[in-house]
């Protein structure tokens, strides 16, 4: 049979027999264009739904009888004590219509209270009253651990921009990306946020949760109103992410919605806001995408930390990979290698006091292959009788070693080889020593002092002469 014979054979209408499919009560057969095809089986089952439906039996307890779940006959006396309730509301429910046609009262003189206080408990917990709330899912925490997510999502796509387009890090940024990211954080979840819930109804957050955003139609949203949504949760419910204002209004959504209040942005576009189910894997599967967003921001991060040239390089490459890491790192004030390989003055915003004379400065020598590759790379540095030492030296033996063991084919993006090399190069005091073997580099530092007190960033003569301070870097493949 097709659709319109077991809608003649039923009386029931089109909406009707699909709704009981969808619910999981009935399954026609497929035939090869796609329409279905309906046995007698399936016309026996939705005439014994019709039925079953007629006696005020729910489609839980309908799909219980068919499973074999629930006894029919227990089933019958739960419905047959029901109605006997049901009589006995109705029974004083017809007393109150007759007392209040004795009375000849109108609506304009009805006093709902004289009525209501012979049984209140009946009159507050009727079915009537009951059902009279539209579909929304009061779950605070649910709601805002999938706008939490959401943001993640967003806050991960912009970092991969950075990462891989500018080779950068929103840890190390300059001064006045806070604005820049806060920005990039309003203008993505007003691009992506109406887009996904005007194509799918939810965004990957909400999808994760269990929730879906519908018109007070049962549609999807325009992207109009999406849009309108989206902002308004973006002011009312995030505060723009302003910091205070941000905790405050979180803090008011979370009130009014564990209060049973619907969300402003939803009641006043008659939006319904649905729970699909409080499966208990859901905070597995949150936590769970939690940790797949923060492992690739740390691949992010190594990727936008990662030099421009890896393996072999040569005295120019390897002046670019030092002068990278510097930039990505966000130190602006230190010296960086043109292509020779010689220092060339930094920019400074400010004014700085050097502490050593240019010619004083140690250029790095190179030792090179016969295909011009690095091999080794050294200075040396002697002081006598110098007024203050700063820690220059020690800042270029440790970026130097720092730019040629992040460009070692070893060290790649699950090395994790930025946040390794930062901790182990030891950027203490001038006068610490270091011997460090990483993705086959060996780097070697070497201070000897006489008449200096180390003071960490500086070292400060302890008599006005002889003084005396030699430092040695080394840095070769093993």
């Amino acid at each position: 049979m097709n659709i319109k014979e077991i809608e003649q054979k039923t009386g029931m209408a089109r909406a009707n027999i699909r709704f009981y499919e969808e619910k999981g009560l009935l399954f026609p057969k497929r035939a090869d264009n796609g329409y279905r095809i309906y046995s007698q089986e399936d016309l026996q089952t939705l005439k014994r739904v019709q039925l079953l439906r007629s006696l005020d039996f729910s489609l839980e307890d309908i799909r219980a009888l068919q499973t074999g779940e629930k006894e029919l006959c227990a089933a019958l006396q739960e419905r047959e004590a029901a109605w006997a309730r049901q009589r006995e509301k109705a029974q004083r429910a017809q007393e109150i219509c007759r007392a209040m046609q004795n009375e000849q009262v109108t609506y304009a003189t009805l006093e709902a209270e004289k009525y209501i206080s012979v049984a209140p408990e009946a009159f507050r917990h009727a079915p009537s009253v009951q059902e009279d709330r539209l579909p929304y899912p009061f779950y605070p925490w649910r709601r805002f651990f999938a706008r939490m997510l959401d943001q993640m999502l967003i806050n991960l796509l912009w970092t991969a921009v950075l990462s891989i387009v500018f080779k950068m890090s929103l840890i190390h940024a300059a001064k006045g990306w806070e604005l820049v990211d806060w920005g990039m954080a309003i203008l993505l979840t007003m691009l992506l946020e109406p887009f996904f819930l005007h194509l799918f109804g939810t965004t990957p957050g909400k999808w994760i949760m269990g929730l879906r955003i519908e018109g007070s139609d049962g549609k999807k949203l325009s992207l109009a109103d999406a849009r309108s949504r989206t902002w308004s949760v973006l002011w009312r419910g995030e505060g723009l992410y302003v910091p205070i204002l941000n905790f405050i209004r979180n803090w008011k959504s979370y009130r009014a919605c564990s209060q049973g209040e619907m969300s402003s942005w939803d009641w006043e576009n008659s939006i319904s806001y649905i729970a699909r189910d409080r499966s208990p894997f859901r905070p597995w599967i949150l936590a769970a995408a939690m940790v797949c967003i923060f492992g690739m921001n740390f691949i992010c991060y190594n990727i936008a930390a990662a030099p421009p040239h890896r393996g072999k390089v040569t005295i120019g490459q390897f002046a670019q990979n030092y002068n990278a890491a510097l930039d990505f790192y966000g130190l602006s004030d230190e010296r960086r290698l043109d292509a020779a390989g010689k220092w060339t003055e930094p920019e400074r915003d400010t004014i700085a006091i050097i502490f050593y004379q240019e010619e004083d400065f140690p250029q790095l020598q190179f030792s090179l292959d016969q295909e011009g590759y690095i091999r080794e790379i050294s200075f040396e540095y002697i002081q006598e009788d110098a007024e203050l030492i700063s820690r220059g030296m020690k800042n270029i033996a440790c970026w130097a070693s720092y730019a040629l063991m992040n460009a070692q084919p070893s060290a790649h993006i699950f090395s994790f080889a930025p946040w390794r090399l930062v901790s182990d190069l030891p950027n203490s005091s001038i006068g610490e020593d270091f011997d460090l073997s990483m993705f086959g580099v060996r780097a070697s530092y070497q201070c000897r002092q006489s008449g200096y007190m180390d003071m960490g960033d500086m070292m400060w003569p302890a008599n006005e002469a002889d003084n005396f301070l030699s430092i040695s870097f080394s840095l070769a493949y093993e």
